[in-house]
């Protein structure tokens, strides 16, 4: 016989192989499902800042605000609402892992931070 050429020869075998082919298939339902969400939820964040972010912009033109402070307004606003989606998105992330999962890139994170830091990088 060839590599793979094996299989359920009594009852029991083939009852205990269609069990376990029916829980892989739900795991990976499960699996792609999960996957699908976070996708979906990242794009509806996103729609979320765009229109947030255009509300701001069209307030400033209405009240007829001079385009040198709106430049400043929209870059403040423009970069505090990227920061909440980042975090939205970090704790969406974070819930989805393990303590020791978490806890590694956690600290992933810190050190990158720590790296664009000059006056920490000093410290050496």
């Amino acid at each position: 016989t060839m590599y793979g050429d094996i299989g359920a020869t009594n009852d029991a075998e083939k009852l205990f192989t269609m069990v376990v082919m029916l829980l892989a298939g739900i795991v990976f339902a499960m699996v792609i499902g999960s996957v699908t969400q976070l996708v979906l939820s990242f794009g509806e964040h996103r729609a979320e800042f765009r229109k947030r972010l255009k509300s701001a912009v069209m307030f400033l033109k209405r009240n007829s605000i001079t385009i040198e402070l709106q430049h400043r307004i929209r870059m403040y606003v423009d970069n505090l609402l990227e920061s909440q989606m980042e975090r939205v998105s970090k704790d969406e992330v974070m819930g989805m892992l393990s303590g020791a999962l978490q806890a590694e890139l956690q600290l992933m994170l810190v050190g990158q931070l720590l790296e664009v830091l000059p006056w920490i990088q000093s410290l050496d």
